[in-house]
């Protein structure tokens, strides 16, 4: 095969695979909206070390990631949701600070008004405020994918 041969046989590979992703990701969002909600007591700080872990095996491993953590408060709602809300956040903040020489990021909760706020921050690209009402749509990324690989994780 020649080299011009080669070159689009790749791509297409490299498309096809991206496409198989994002009908993955269709299809584990669709199941979100059919999944039953359980409301309980969930351990933050635990969960939130368990998250790290996982990713530790997949997107992490080669990654010189520093976790800043303070005490985070509990919190009443559905622990699959909320773990998958956080594997979004925590995965994102690798992602995009990954261009750094080292990625610091830091999670932390605070009480406002009898509210509980979690928040996640990295010392990545971050993004243009004009672009805010972008950053949690279905499908929506700030970057260009050839800037930060990956895939919109749901």
């Amino acid at each position: 095969m020649s080299e011009d041969g080669k070159k689009v046989l790749s791509a297409i590979v490299a498309n096809t695979k991206k496409m198989g992703r994002l009908i993955d990701d269709l299809l584990a969002f669709s199941h979100l909206n059919r999944q039953e909600l359980t409301k309980a007591p969930i351990d933050m700080n635990s969960l939130i070390n368990e998250v790290i872990d996982e990713l530790s095996l997949t997107k992490i491993k080669d990654q010189k990631a520093e976790f800043q953590i303070q005490p985070l408060a509990a919190a009443k709602g559905d622990v699959n949701m909320i773990k998958q809300v956080w594997t979004n956040l925590i995965s994102n903040a690798i992602k995009y600070s990954s261009k750094k020489e080292k990625s610091v990021i830091q999670i932390t909760s605070s009480n406002e008004n009898g509210n509980i706020i979690y928040s996640v921050k990295d010392n990545g690209v971050g993004f243009d405020m004009k672009y805010y009402h972008k950053l949690f749509g279905v499908f929506e990324r700030l970057h260009k994918s050839t800037e930060f690989d990956g895939q919109v994780l749901v």
